[in-house]
């Protein structure tokens, strides 16, 4: 038991550890900035053999051209956080506890929202935008126009509920779907704040989307 804990945050498996940490699979792929990055959620990864560094922003999907998930040189890298502004971007140091990747990825990397796009039905799915968005941009927003303190982690659970209902649904949401998943979200980590500070996060969230990105959620 100890065992597979311990190589779940010091080593990579060639697959996101952020998707990982939630149960879920998802490939990574090498992009335009010769990162490897997930296909779920954007985490980069940088190749720097022999250490796999989780770096502090994320990617937007723009992957090369020959990129293929199933060769992946960071099956077998430790695992470790950036450090530096610089090449190799860490100065060697592992994560010492799951909790500790877990709030590395939650707390210092760029959060991930997804480009929400509009939902009619009528809209056929090569109109429908997928695509990543600058987060901090839009939690900027948040943080600058709400009428309480919203700490980073409460944004953090909300920013990852949108991303994982936008790719549960594939794009198809709606004000409504978004909302519910959000409040659940919360719910499932304990953190109570009110209905009416919940419906006013969404509310600038949304108006950030549309304001910055022309994105208008219905």
């Amino acid at each position: 038991m100890n065992a597979l804990k311990i190589n779940f945050y010091t080593y990579c498996n060639g697959s996101c550890p952020e998707s990982s940490i939630h149960g879920l699979h998802a490939d990574l792929r090498l992009n335009v900035n010769d990162s490897y990055e997930s296909t779920r959620t954007g985490l980069q990864i940088l190749y720097a053999f022999p250490y796999a560094v989780i770096l502090k922003t994320r990617g937007l999907r723009q992957y090369k051209s020959h990129s293929d998930s199933s060769i992946n040189p960071l099956d077998g890298c430790l695992l470790v956080p950036q450090t530096k502004r610089e090449y190799p971007y860490h100065d060697g140091t592992l994560f010492q506890s799951e909790d500790e990747l877990i709030y590395y990825i939650e707390n210092i990397v760029s959060p991930c929202i997804p480009i929400l796009a509009s939902t009619k039905s009528i809209l056929p799915r090569s109109l429908q935008i997928e695509e990543t968005i600058d987060g901090d941009k839009v939690h900027r927003h948040i943080l600058q126009n709400a009428s309480f303190t919203i700490p980073s982690y409460v944004l953090n659970i909300i920013g990852r509920a949108l991303s994982d209902t936008w790719n549960q649904f594939k794009g198809n949401v709606n004000n409504q779907l978004l909302t519910a998943a959000v409040t659940q979200g919360l719910q499932r980590n304990k953190i109570v704040i009110g209905e009416y500070r919940v419906q006013q996060i969404m509310r600038l969230t949304f108006d950030a989307l549309e304001k910055y990105y022309s994105i208008k959620v219905i």
